[in-house]
């Protein structure tokens, strides 16, 4: 769904399931700030959200060069930084291609990790500051989309990024190649994994219609591969896949201890399981039949 901006990821979830009487998760918070693509399983699907969490993210992102702020976004007042105007189109592409590939960042104090089981944001309103140790994160593409010269110079930016990259700290980090300072003006969440900003429905939408336009859940595993089943799904309900149940053709190309997805004869998502080979074919991982 596309996730409005002034609304916490939490806030979002809460309206769903107030809306739809069933329970609901999301597939990786976006900053309240912040717009975009938010992933939400219903039910059972909440059972399939790991997946979407380790899996690739897209951002349309804003920095602006010449300043800072104390939260490395526009949600505080701008600080001086340094002066822009001597930056071309060139020199920040560069900048912008030195920050790809595997980086090392420490996640903001305005982020939701915790740190003794609270969240960060929550001590960075008290004023707070703790150490938070650095992860590594990879920043598979950027790509300068536009660029605006002046004092406080404005850069549009397309990332493609690993799970658990903070596009602030990276924004701050491009200020900090260019020698001016720079924060995060705007964010845009524009893809996770398969899901894209077109395929969004927008929170108006799903409370007047609620279930139009909801996917199926195997969208969250369509890059696993499949094992497809000519029966058996009471056996699977109970934890079971005998052999005879599968499809043999589908087995070809599978190392031991693959992840793959167990599909029903109607093309129905039926279960997550191991490939093991041997006699023991398939090892249930998560059953999403028979569960209520």
């Amino acid at each position: 769904m596309l996730k409005p901006p002034g609304m916490t990821s939490h806030d979002v979830v809460a309206c769903l399931r107030r809306w739809l009487g069933i329970r609901a998760g999301h597939g990786g918070t976006l900053d309240p700030g912040a717009a975009g693509v938010l992933v939400v399983a219903l039910g059972r699907g909440t059972r399939l959200l790991h997946f979407v969490l380790e899996g690739t993210k897209e951002y349309r992102a804003e920095a602006v060069l010449g300043a800072r702020t104390a939260t490395g976004d526009s949600s505080s007042p701008a600080e001086p930084g340094g002066d822009a105007s001597f930056l071309d189109r060139i020199r920040v592409e560069q900048a912008v291609a030195s920050l790809t590939g595997e980086l090392e960042q420490v996640p903001p104090m305005t982020s939701a990790l915790k740190y003794e089981g609270e969240p960060l944001y929550r001590l960075a309103r008290r004023g707070q500051e703790v150490p938070r140790p650095s992860r590594r994160v990879t920043v598979f593409a950027a790509r300068v989309v536009e660029f605006q010269p002046g004092v406080r110079a404005r850069v549009v930016i397309d990332l493609t990024c690993s799970h658990g990259t903070y596009v602030r700290t990276w924004c701050q980090a491009l200020g900090d190649a260019l020698g001016v300072g720079g924060y995060m003006g705007f964010l845009v969440r524009t893809g996770v994994g398969v899901f894209r900003l077109g395929d969004a429905l927008l929170l108006e939408e799903i409370r007047a219609h609620p279930w139009e336009g909801v996917q199926p859940m195997v969208r969250m595993v369509e890059h696993l591969p499949a094992v497809h089943m000519r029966g058996g799904r009471e056996k699977v309900a109970a934890g079971h896949v005998p052999p005879a149940f599968l499809d043999v053709p589908a087995r070809g190309g599978l190392s031991p201890g693959q992840t793959v997805r167990v599909m029903g004869p109607e093309g129905d998502l039926w279960a997550i399981a191991r490939w093991v080979g041997g006699k023991r074919v398939l090892a249930l991982e998560t059953v999403l039949v028979g569960v209520n």
